[in-house]
């Protein structure tokens, strides 16, 4: 009814304003705005073939006058060209009977306010058969909408670029129809890769989303108010594919809506039901929509040395990109899926993994070993966006390297309105605006046996927390590390809720400025906090770590060897036998972990803070051993490697590949030159333990993190790996 409307409508319109003269450009005009200049209502401008530019040209006003501007041969033939210097066009809310028909807008630019780089309207044109390509602005690079009720139609809106949002269209305080339109390749850094709605009432249909991003919406985006149509009944659907986002891949939402979006027949390249399509769900109705996958509803496999052209149904076909595989599973409340992730590097550089991570309701990650199972963002974006989602579990992952994006404040972990369980997890390195490791909004989230270390929030206005920002929050800590995590103005943790939140059996040590911004003050007990802090069992004493297998936060213990006894050890709340969690592979517990660099584990009464996972030998392979993984002036470095085969015979002529990586540099053992480089030798049964590198740590002037050395044992043709292959990660500073 709507498409026939307004087709009705322009039937009409039509012949009105086409009953007087017909004023060419530039036969008797030398420019489009002296054509326009010299209508009167009801004329015609019509425009000859060719690409107008400059003054008279660009930056074109209707001054109220009825007429329709049109080209003589369509958009492929007469392109105003604006060069970056103005916008296309401009209506006024004056502009109520104009119609525009066959003309391209291109390389235009927003200049008031930076909006509409294409058009700016205020009023009430029809736009049709024309061509918005390479426009920018801040808001709408294609076309700004505000309080007005424009018609696009049978338009072609591509390769618009947005600093902000709506990389198309930007629509606000307004009811348009947009209709028959193609929007391809726009962008805005913000929301609505090609369309944002801000308080408005659009009716879109029959039109086709290919190929936008934004960071949320990447198709469309809504803010929480006014009544959209996003195609609403049968021949109205309008069609989405291959657009991209880190939050709702199509449709995104600002929040939960009182009135959902209606957004029935649409057709999805993805999968609609799936919130990493369409986020959130609940703001949405998704009826008679259709998708072109078929999603997984069971548990799949990751592995860095996987292939996204798997099914990854099983350990043997994995996937190699999370993101991938979040794209096609469908989790819900009666069937969750778990996602087994095999010890990796996951980054851009290692296996093409994109940051932030969007996470879907009613999923959990699993990964074997929170030390050799690595999320590096390598400082492009966040880790992980938790947006809205229920019943979410990360366990036994390391995320590091993430930073806040231009239009995020999350370094590591973004957790709003969701439910959330952080597990056995390692939090490094990541720097954001506030909540540097993990920043919570509303929601649940329980943190059991994780290491905060390294994370840096940098707001220098407000408060905030670098290891974790929490508000409105029912949170919950226990057996978890905080160490040397810092803000330019707030605590290593800063929490503020009116809900309940506790903090026990946890360390705080050498966090700047302070340790703790809480409130209220008395949710602490059985912790270890530099500086004392009020509560049960809390204590103000060094926890004294040691370095071991897996890292620098271990407890020195009389009874693995040291001279002196943590006090952390033994003064928890309770037995470590009862603090348990998921892992995929059934409960596990602090009791089969350990704070020894003996690997003995913790059998009694459990001990405060972070508990390390018992390194197991493989069956065969190659195992990497750092004395240290953060080095200072003077500290013993001794890099070994445990060659283990449980052969009977000897393998002979085996090949030996030690990398060392340098930011991307690359230097093979044993020349250590940066050409390809190895070692050949007979593999013989049982265990070789070799030592690699042995010196004394020199004086060094600045901090470096993130080096790495790769080993893995070849076959003596160079085509399998024979068992594990392994790696370790070191820095220093002075």
């Amino acid at each position: 009814m709507k498409t026939f409307l307004m087709n009705l409508s322009i039937a009409i319109f039509l012949p009105v304003i086409c009953s007087g003269a017909v004023i060419h450009v530039p036969g008797d005009q030398p420019t489009i705005q002296a054509g326009i200049n010299e209508a009167v209502d009801g004329d015609t401008v019509l425009i000859a073939d060719g690409t107008y530019t400059g003054y008279g040209n660009i930056g074109l006003s209707f001054w109220g006058t009825s007429l329709i501007l049109c080209s003589a041969n369509g958009p492929e033939k007469t392109i105003i060209e604006c060069e970056n210097l103005d916008r296309g066009m401009n209506f006024s809310a004056a502009d109520n009977d104009v119609f525009i028909d066959g003309v391209t807008i291109r390389n235009g630019c927003g200049i008031e306010l930076n909006l509409g780089g294409g058009i700016y309207s205020r009023g009430s044109p029809i736009i049709y058969n024309c061509r918005i390509q390479n426009c920018t602005g801040y808001f709408g690079a294609g076309i700004y909408c505000d309080n007005s009720s424009s018609t696009i139609d049978n338009c072609t809106i591509e390769n618009n670029i947005s600093e902000g949002s709506g990389g198309g269209i930007s629509v606000f305080s307004s009811e348009i129809t947009i209709s028959n339109t193609l929007f391809k390749n726009n962008s805005a850094r913000d929301s609505g890769g090609a369309i944002k709605c801000n308080m408005s009432d659009p009716v879109i249909m029959n039109c086709r989303f290919s190929g936008n991003y934004a960071y949320t919406g990447g198709a469309i985006y809504f803010d929480g108010f006014g009544f959209p149509v996003i195609g609403g009944q049968l021949n109205h659907g309008n069609r989405f594919e291959e657009n991209e986002a880190l939050i709702g891949m199509d449709l995104c939402c600002h929040s939960k809506r009182n009135h959902p979006v209606d957004a029935r027949y649409n057709t999805f390249s993805g999968i609609h039901f799936s919130n990493y399509y369409v986020s959130p769900q609940e703001s949405f109705d998704l009826s008679n929509c259709e998708s072109d996958k078929v999603p997984i509803t069971q548990d799949i496999y990751l592995s860095s040395f996987g292939s996204d052209t798997n099914d990854g149904i099983s350990l043997q076909t994995p996937f190699k990109t999370l993101r991938y595989g979040m794209s096609l599973i469908h989790p819900t409340e009666e069937m969750p899926i778990s996602i087994f992730i095999q010890p990796g590097i996951y980054s851009p550089s290692f296996t093409g993994e994109t940051f932030p991570i969007p996470l879907n309701n009613h999923i959990s990650l699993f990964g074997d070993n929170p030390v050799k199972t690595v999320f590096d963002a390598e400082n492009s974006n966040p880790v992980f966006h938790i947006s809205t989602n229920r019943n979410v579990i990360i366990s036994g992952l390391t995320m590091k390297n993430g930073v806040s994006g231009y239009f995020s404040a999350e370094g590591g972990i973004y957790a709003l309105d969701s439910e959330l369980q952080l597990l056995n997890c390692i939090i490094d390195q990541n720097t954001g605006l506030y909540g540097g490791g993990l920043l919570c909004r509303n929601g649940t989230v329980g943190v059991i046996n994780c290491l905060f270390t390294r994370n840096h929030s940098y707001d220098k206005w407000d408060s905030a927390g670098a290891a974790i920002d929490a508000f409105g929050t029912a949170l919950s800590i226990a057996n978890s590390t905080f160490y040397w995590n810092s803000a330019d103005n707030g605590a290593g943790i800063k929490i503020s809720s009116d809900d309940t939140f506790t903090i026990k059996n946890c360390i705080s040590w050498d966090n700047y400025p302070e340790e703790f911004f809480i409130w209220p003050e008395n949710c602490v007990s059985y912790s270890v906090i530099k500086g004392g802090y009020p509560g049960t069992s809390n204590i103000n004493l060094d926890p004294i770590f040691i370095s071991g297998p897996y890292g620098d936060f271990y407890l020195s213990q009389i009874d693995a060897g040291q001279t002196v006894q943590s006090p952390c050890i033994d003064g928890g709340s309770e037995p470590s036998s009862e603090i348990c969690f998921e892992t995929g592979n059934g409960p596990l517990c602090l009791s089969d972990l350990t704070t020894r660099i003996d690997s003995q584990t913790d059998p009694s009464t459990v001990d405060i803070g972070f508990h390390y996972p018992v390194p197991v030998q493989p069956d065969q392979g190659v195992q990497l051993f750092l004395s240290k993984h953060y080095f200072n002036h003077g500290d013993h470095y001794n890099f070994q490697a445990d060659l283990i085969y449980n052969g009977t015979e000897t393998l002979h002529d085996q090949v030996l590949f030690i990398i060392l990586n340098v930011f991307g540099s690359f230097f093979w053992y044993p020349s250590w030159s940066n050409i390809l480089d190895y070692q050949q030798f007979d593999l013989d049964p049982g265990v070789e333990t070799m030592t690699v590198i042995a010196f004394d740590f020199p004086e060094v002037y600045e901090f470096v993190t993130d080096i790495y050395f790769y080993a893995a044992i070849l076959n003596q043709d160079m085509d399998s790996v024979v068992g594990q292959w392994d790696w370790v990660c070191f820095g220093w500073g002075p």
